[in-house]
């Protein structure tokens, strides 16, 4: 796709109203032909669509005592809006096209081994959610090939140290939160890999539109405190386009070295590529 027919899409898209439901999506996708777009830059102009969708936490923890794929159109946080694009990009090369198998999509991709088992079945970190994609075939984590990368060697408790944060947990008691500990163990013993933040700046022209970015934070415990995705403009610069919790909904934010200026816990980069499916 040339850089002005890019350019021309971004204009477009940004009047656009936000979908807020399958078939509202579907219409636009049509009119917007992303059908007929790379795999990656399909991903990223879906996300491009939700701009302005309001920021909303906590929408797959309403009922801590059931788990359910839960798929919202009417907020989204940083996670949920990742799952989203990908997975309605997913969609638009399939023959069913309808809410229940988009649920099905996003199931496949938010669970370990894409089977709804309960709260702890859900892929809550994202190294798992990366790991997990990427043995399954639904991603491919690009975050070693990229230069300078080093080994993230830290433990990851950040859930069972933090218990009292979690409903489930709360509620599920010691079975719960020994199961969730065996799955940080594991991910403990796996080995990840980070590109610092300093480094950044060098890896980021190997990064294409659609790629999925985890932001490495100091925070004790944690992998990651945020994911977003690329968006390369008409420019060739590198945006993160991500559902933020400070502006309170989805925008599409400055280059990424910016984005990792301004927030100081940030300690580096994961990245995942979508792989568009064999059918495609």
């Amino acid at each position: 796709m040339g850089v002005t027919l890019i350019a021309f899409a971004l204009a477009l898209l940004s009047l656009t109203t936000p979908a807020s439901s399958l078939d509202e999506f579907l219409s636009l996708a049509e009119q917007k032909h992303f059908d007929v777009l790379p795999f990656g830059e399909r991903i990223a102009q879906i996300g491009l669509s939700f701009e302005g969708v309001p920021y909303v936490s906590g929408t797959l923890d309403q009922n801590p005592l059931q788990e359910e794929c839960v798929v919202d159109w009417q907020g989204l946080d940083c996670v949920t809006f990742v799952e989203l694009a990908w997975n309605l990009a997913r969609l638009l090369d399939d023959s069913v096209q309808t809410q229940g198998h988009l649920t099905e999509l996003v199931a496949e991709t938010r669970y370990r081994g894409g089977r709804v088992n309960g709260y702890t079945s859900r892929l809550h970190y994202t190294s798992e959610w990366f790991l997990d994609n990427t043995q399954r075939g639904l991603l491919r984590e690009i975050t070693s090939e990229l230069p300078q990368a080093a080994p993230d060697t830290r433990e990851i408790n950040f859930m069972t140290a933090n218990a009292s944060l979690y409903p489930a947990i709360r509620i599920g008691g010691e079975e719960v939160k020994s199961q969730i500990r065996a799955h940080e163990q594991t991910l403990t013993r796996h080995k990840r890999w980070y590109v610092p933040r300093g480094a950044v700046g060098a890896a980021v022209p190997r990064l294409n539109s659609g790629d999925f970015v985890g932001i490495t934070t100091n925070r004790v415990g944690l992998d990651t405190s945020h994911i977003g995705m690329i968006l390369v403009d008409d420019e060739g610069v590198r945006r993160f386009l991500h559902a933020s919790s400070t502006q309170k909904t989805v925008v599409l934010d400055d280059s990424l070295e910016g984005y990792m200026a301004r927030n100081p816990s940030a300690t580096g980069i994961m990245v995942a590529r979508p792989i568009a499916p064999s059918h495609f």
